[in-house]
């Protein structure tokens, strides 16, 4: 049985010895944590109908409360009428120990017999890996292992996106840089990759085919693709 269960069940007991209807019991952390954990309102809901002050009613109900002392350390009314829980050091040293000892502590089943997809980092091959993209991989691995934990079946999925104008742009960021490397008068297009990764996979692609390759050759795209994702991979 959960704390607030417990709780519950005394207090449900307190207002039966006392002839109190029992029908409308709330726990909830107090505004001011001074107070205690957990608070309840139930004397001021039942003021009207008992026709006594909030106060006179806490007390009373204090009173009759039976809750062993492992769970709630303290028990105190303030104004207008709150009864306060103080939960005991006890009770968390029991919950830690519970934690410790039950290697399947926390697993749920909500996910039996679903599957579920999680893609994460997602990286484009257009640059090495961030600290961003690190965060990501965290992130999304403590997601799946999350869902695992509640039944689903997990695949966890690196997208790899070898398409699209960032792509072209790699391409044409190392031919600019080949060109410069041959000695001949080139610029980055509009929004280059202008990392010295790029640098230097156009010195590799000049050191391994000489100054002769023609604008738009395949192989400025495909060396700085490969090159990049191995050491993405790496990483």
């Amino acid at each position: 049985m959960s704390l607030i269960s417990h709780l519950s069940k005394a207090l449900t007991e307190a207002l039966f010895i006392l002839g109190y209807p029992a029908d409308k019991i709330k726990l909830s952390p107090p505004k001011n944590t001074e107070f205690g954990d957990i608070s309840s309102n139930i004397a001021l809901i039942l003021s009207k109908a008992v026709g006594k002050p909030p106060l006179k009613i806490a007390e009373d109900i204090k009173k009759n409360l039976k809750i062993d002392s492992s769970l709630a350390g303290e028990i105190t009314v303030t104004a207008p009428g709150f009864i306060n829980f103080r939960i005991s050091p006890d009770y968390y040293y029991g919950v830690l120990k519970n934690i410790l000892t039950d290697s399947d502590f926390g697993r749920g089943k909500q996910g039996a017999g679903e599957n579920a997809n999680v893609e994460f980092v997602s990286a484009n091959p257009t640059g090495p890996l961030t600290v961003g993209h690190g965060r990501q991989a965290v992130l999304g691995d403590a997601v799946a292992n999350i869902l695992e934990w509640n039944g689903y079946s997990v695949t966890r999925e690196y997208y790899y996106n070898d398409a699209g104008r960032q792509m072209r742009i790699l391409g044409q960021s190392v031919e600019a840089r080949y060109y410069q490397e041959s000695g001949r008068e080139s610029h980055l297009p509009e929004g280059g990759y202008q990392g010295d990764y790029i640098r230097k996979i156009a010195k590799e692609i000049l050191a391994d085919n000489g100054p002769g390759l023609k604008s738009g050759d395949s192989l400025f795209l495909q060396k700085a693709e490969k090159t990049i994702f191995t050491d993405i991979k790496a990483t």
